[in-house]
């Protein structure tokens, strides 16, 4: 992927105070159905600060689908369905039933839509047929990401007692995956220790102690004088050592490669004193291939335009030899979003690793162009990209008797538009008896607070949930409910 410095845009936002660049390089947006703000470069996610989520919707939204309505655009999210329970090890001789709980009595209002959720309790009776005590090694799924692992992770008791479990997250899921996860195929992939891959987030983090050569800038600034408003850059500009360089970036704002010219350079507006600057060192970090016969220049503005060089602007360069985990944990402890919300280190840079290997930056040697990113948007989509995330802990169940589990989850509902106008919905996935023998599965609604039933369509009748327990029969598509407020002339 290459990521272009974006010159006409700079240009437009040059007058943009550098700070709100870097908050909006580091918020992590609530993802739906779509990654809204995947490819977007820094310039941009500060025009995105500075104009408002509202205008960010009107811009994207028309990704996710939607409808337009008096106030403009709405666009459509979509949540992933209630997983179901799942084993490890061998589980003869135990049998599984299921009752799904949908508590729509707390349903949040207000905007955005995203906000909309209901309280989701999902239990299960293992029974024991035997005559000898087994342990039975249980993950339970969800779908979600590192930035809400703290908001939306289940809670989990066994026999009423709130149980530690061990976590594990797998591999990016895409929308395909997602919507696909009650098909007997993804749940041998994602539900079974079989399966690729569960094996592969079973397996740990993953190592970014790779030997890397960063470029640290120090000592830069502007010699004269300026006012506040002047959107002075400095440019790096280099060549490179190996025709298939990986680089990567913190603290610059522009970025920009021309195939034809072979010119390569990274800018950043200079701040107009030390309380002004980025928090976390400026790297340029040669992940493969070094770089070599290094230049400082100036402009007048982000945009790097020939002809609108600037004089008295200054800075240098310090070469250090270190890990690329050493450079990401620097960068996490020195950004004050990411720090505060405390992440665990090895799992986001083990989720860093697939995000480097999308992106050509780490493996891809067939790959020969110069590759190049911002730190910051790897740990930004690592954080808030998709992974089925399991809740792993052992039930023993004794002899001839039973266990049950709870799983409590505060359920985000799909924002949806149809002929009925726009409505909610909450998904369940039934299981198919893979790891578990399910003996019966059951779902239903048990208070629509504020809410009313939305009469399902034709192709919808025999999946639909209600307020009256259904049972759930793998094979045939995720089970909903459909809701909307209750319109005033039913009040």
């Amino acid at each position: 992927m290459r990521y272009d410095s974006g010159i006409a845009l700079f240009d437009a936002v040059t007058d943009i105070d550098e700070a709100l660049i870097e908050q909006a390089e580091s918020y992590v947006f609530p993802k739906a159905k779509q990654r809204l703000f995947r490819h977007i470069g820094a310039a941009a996610a500060a025009l995105v600060a500075v104009a408002g989520i509202g205008t960010a919707w009107a811009l994207f939204g028309a990704q996710n689908g939607g409808m337009l309505n008096s106030g403009g655009y709405e666009p459509d999210y979509v949540y992933p369905a209630v997983l179901p329970l799942a084993a490890l090890n061998n589980t003869a001789g135990i049998t599984t039933e299921r009752e799904t709980d949908i508590d729509l009595g707390s349903f949040l209002t207000g905007q955005p839509p995203f906000y909309w959720c209901g309280e989701v309790t999902d239990s299960y009776t293992l029974t024991n047929t035997t005559d000898g005590d087994i342990t039975v090694q249980t993950v339970y799924p969800y779908i979600g990401n590192l930035a809400g692992m703290n908001d939306e992770m289940p809670a989990i008791t066994v026999d009423g007692y709130a149980v530690r479990t061990e976590i594990f997250v797998g591999d990016e899921v895409w929308d395909a995956d997602i919507g696909e996860m009650f098909t007997e195929e993804q749940q041998r992939d994602k539900l079974t220790a079989d399966g690729e891959y569960l094996q592969k987030a079973l397996a740990g983090n993953i190592s970014l102690d790779i030997p890397v050569i960063a470029y640290r800038m120090t000592d830069y600034g502007y010699s004269g004088d300026r006012t506040p408003n002047d959107p002075y850059t400095l440019a790096v500009r280099y060549d490179l050592v190996g025709h298939n360089a990986r680089i990567l970036t913190t603290g610059f704002d522009g970025m920009h490669y021309d195939n034809d010219t072979g010119l390569y350079r990274h800018s950043f507006f200079l701040p107009h004193n030390e309380y002004e600057d980025y928090p976390y060192p400026r790297y340029i970090i040669a992940v493969s291939g070094d770089i070599t016969n290094i230049r400082i220049e100036g402009y007048k503005n982000g945009g790097c335009h020939p002809g609108e060089e600037l004089g008295g602007v200054y800075g240098s360069v310090e070469r250090v030899e270190t890990t690329l985990s050493a450079i990401i944990r620097e960068y996490m402890e020195k950004t004050e979003y990411y720090n505060e919300r405390g992440y665990d280190l090895d799992l986001l840079m083990s989720k860093c690793d697939g995000v480097l290997r999308q992106h050509y930056i780490l493996g891809g040697d067939d790959v020969q162009t110069y590759r190049a990113a911002r730190l910051s948007e790897i740990i930004g989509e690592a954080v808030s990209e998709d992974h089925v995330i399991y809740q792993r802990f052992d039930v023993t169940v004794p002899a001839g008797g039973s266990a049950d589990i709870s799983a409590v989850t505060r359920k985000k509902a799909d924002w949806l538009s149809g002929n009925e106008g726009r409505y909610y919905a909450v998904k369940v996935a039934p299981a198919y008896s893979i790891s578990l023998d399910y003996t019966s599965q059951t779902a239903c609604v048990s208070d629509l607070g504020h809410l009313e039933m939305i009469t399902p369509e034709q192709d919808y009748t025999d999946r639909e949930l209600g307020t009256e327990p259904v049972s759930l029969e793998p094979g045939t598509g995720n089970y909903e409910v459909k809701v909307k407020p209750v319109s005033k002339t039913n009040n």
